[in-house]
């Protein structure tokens, strides 16, 4: 198992407003929908739109004063006014049909499974990770860190003549970063390309931030250089620029701890869950 986007990097996953409505669709027909939802076995559960208004308040609730808010009467209008929304924007969508069509079934359907799933799976008895396990997974995730660091800039294009005329370009002088907003595709193309620093590992069995074959060309990059043009695993084209370098900032056992044992009891449990769903038809 890999765990060095523990050390390395830190996702914030933002719903998308492309699908917001979709979202309210399903989570309102799983909490009050059980009887097309849910299993026969669970046919007697059943939750009305005033008893998921109360716990959806009280989990956005606990929610935010577990990140630092204070509970009052002003934290709490804007919760119910939230929900009041939402359940609103819901029942326009059941309204409009929305959940009729193709694509939207198709994406509630998705949901459901994966919602459903994951709640088997987190139910899975499991052995407590040991100290000494937390720490030999930790040590076996630094052991595979690069000594260094690099601050990078990248172009990612669809095709090699692309990538090409982009390298020509900044041989002859035209700031990357210009390049970078000109050409690239990714989202760090609006800062010109930069994407900070990153850690490439020191070998090829290291998954990290960049793919395997961009992670093998930087490490032979030197500083102040760009490596030569290479292609991913997706058919995307790379040019990436190395700025600087410094000795890795890697996060303290202490620090990493909760994190890394969270990873290993999730991959505990995937591995039961396979045990026991192997001979399942």
């Amino acid at each position: 198992m890999c765990m060095h986007t523990l050390f390395l990097l830190g996702f914030n996953w933002d719903y998308i407003m492309k699908y917001f409505i979709v979202l309210m669709v399903l989570f309102s027909q799983l909490m009050l929908s059980s009887a097309n939802i849910y299993a026969a076995s669970a046919s007697d559960v059943s939750m009305d739109e005033t008893q998921y208004n109360e716990a959806e308040f009280n989990r956005v609730l606990l929610m935010r004063m577990k990140s630092g808010q204070q509970d009052t009467p002003e934290l709490r209008k804007s919760i119910k006014d939230a929900i009041d929304f939402a359940n609103k924007a819901y029942k326009a969508a059941l309204k409009n049909k929305i959940n009729h069509e193709p694509e939207v079934a198709m994406l509630l359907a998705r949901a459901e499974r994966e919602i459903l799933a994951n709640l088997y799976i987190s139910r899975i008895n499991i052995q407590p990770i040991t100290q000494d396990q937390l720490m030999g997974e930790y040590k076996k995730s630094v052991d595979q860190l690069n000594p260094s660091e690099f601050k990078l800039k990248i172009i990612v294009v669809a095709d090699e003549k692309t990538i090409k005329t982009v390298r020509s370009e900044f041989a002859n002088g035209v700031d990357f970063s210009v390049l970078a907003k000109k050409y690239s595709k990714v989202s760090s193309a609006a800062n010109g390309g930069n994407i900070g620093w990153v850690n490439v590992g020191n070998n090829d069995s290291y998954v990290g931030a960049l793919p395997k074959t961009i992670n093998a060309e930087v490490r032979k990059t030197n500083k102040g250089s760009f490596t030569t043009p290479v292609s991913d695993a997706n058919g995307n084209w790379w040019l990436v620029l190395l700025e600087d370098s410094r000795p890795a900032q890697i996060i303290s056992f202490e620090k990493v701890k909760s994190r890394l044992e969270l990873a290993m009891q999730k991959e505990q449990r995937l591995k039961a869950a396979r045990a026991q769903l192997q001979n399942e038809k």
